[in-house]
């Protein structure tokens, strides 16, 4: 808790994020690049005051070659947040699972395949606070507009056959942005939809693709951002929601100390996740909002419907889609049983 001290005196301070980066950033620069080796395929971005249309074209028009190593240690921090599948307690649906122990991150060596969703911890944008969007997130992809407010919306992992990452290699990952997608509602405003395809290659060739979907938005008046609280507290506790049928399962608890870790570990500085104040007075969630990314074979793909915040029991469950057992739909809940993520897994 010691060392921590500062941070959370830094964040406790009345002087607002906006004038704080002004304070420790002389000079604000457009991110062009986000690897320490780059390279860049079309033309460059415009300018904020260009049209949607035109950044649209131009964003689309690049491919980005990033390049990394496998890192063993990030990999380790990675796996001490997340749960302990390798338990038996997984075919079970009411068990709490233990984190990864300190021995088990140790176990993994130079050479020793990447766990499945160890992908996360490579490739992160490597840019000044300056940069940053005022919630901490990066402004690579972010359309201009004053679209600020950025979410995690879905996403997938598929994994070539026969093929894995290993700590210490040398990776290459090939970026594009897959698509663009505006969109307009009546309660959601404004938005466009970004996706980026990631493929990720060792010396044998390709061994994963990724997507990410991100959500870009106009932030609400101040006065529809604060976090309201229920007027009654009697949500049911996990125990007590009823749930619909699962074959296997397991619960975990998402403490603020491991969402830090997380975060830490893949470099990302969402404030949701670090910033319980920001949360509720700007985004309008009851505390910081946990993110899990869960493991498999050959391809996983994921939705986020509803905030999972810490500090409270997460129930991962699923069912299997077929006799043979190749692919299951997969539901995430919070202690009040409402469905936060749904994701399908398939088996080769």
């Amino acid at each position: 808790m010691s060392r921590l001290a500062p941070a959370q005196r830094l964040m406790r301070s009345s002087m607002p994020f906006s004038k704080l980066k002004a304070a420790t950033c002389s000079k604000v620069v457009t991110p062009i690049s986000y690897s320490r080796n780059i390279s860049t395929t079309g033309p460059a971005l415009s300018s904020s005051s260009t049209s949607l249309e035109k950044w649209i074209q131009a964003v689309q028009s690049q491919t980005k070659t990033l390049h990394d190593t496998a890192d063993l240690n990030k990999a380790r921090q990675l796996l001490l947040v997340l749960p302990n599948l390798s338990s038996s307690l997984v075919t079970s649906s009411r068990n709490l699972l233990e984190k990864h122990t300190g021995e088990d991150a140790m176990s993994l060596s130079p050479g020793s395949p990447m766990p499945f969703g160890a992908e996360l911890v490579l490739f992160n944008p490597l840019l000044s606070e300056c940069t940053l969007g005022s919630d901490g997130t990066e402004r690579t992809f972010g359309p201009p507009g004053g679209l600020d407010q950025r979410m995690w919306a879905s996403g997938s992992f598929e994994f070539e056959k026969g093929k894995r990452l290993k700590m210490g290699q040398d990776v290459t990952c090939k970026v594009a942005v897959e698509s663009v997608q505006p969109k307009e509602g009546a309660k959601t405003g404004k938005m466009v939809l970004v996706t980026r395809k990631l493929r990720y290659e060792n010396d044998e060739g390709l061994v994963m693709t990724e997507r990410r979907c991100h959500v870009y938005r106009k932030q609400k008046p101040a006065e529809e951002r604060r976090y309201r609280a229920p007027v009654a507290s009697n949500a049911p506790k996990a125990s007590e929601v009823e749930e619909k049928h699962s074959d296997f399962g397991f619960d975990y608890y998402a403490t603020r100390a491991a969402l830090f870790r997380y975060s830490a570990a893949t470099f990302n500085a969402h404030r949701i996740h670090l910033d319980p104040e920001y949360c509720r007075n700007e985004e309008g969630h009851s505390a910081s909002a946990s993110k899990e990314i869960s493991g498999q074979v050959h391809k996983f793909e994921y939705r986020a419907t509803s905030p999972l915040t810490v500090e409270q029991t997460i129930r991962l469950r699923g069912a299997w889609e077929g006799t043979d057992k190749k692919a299951a739909s997969l539901f995430v809940l919070n202690e009040a049983g409402t469905v936060c993520m749904t994701a399908k897994v398939t088996v080769v």
